[in-house]
């Protein structure tokens, strides 16, 4: 998964949530506030979780790569 990639997506559906939070006149200031501080926090738990993936490559258990048969 490209991590430059991923963060502009979120950075895009953020800031169109940020747009919709801040517009969103119904509801009560303070709600909204802890909304965007919730919010704010995803960046950081995207890196989390990135940087605890594994980067093994992924094939089969036994060695062989997914798509290779072992016939030439």
């Amino acid at each position: 998964m490209d991590r430059h990639e991923l963060m502009r997506t979120f950075s895009v559906i953020a800031d169109a949530m940020v747009t919709r939070i801040n517009s969103a006149t119904e509801l009560p200031r303070n709600v909204r506030e802890d909304l965007l501080r919730d919010l704010a926090t995803w960046p950081d738990a995207v890196k989390e979780t990135i940087s605890r993936q594994t980067r093994l490559p992924r094939g089969r258990r036994d060695g062989q790569d997914e798509d290779d048969t072992g016939e030439d």
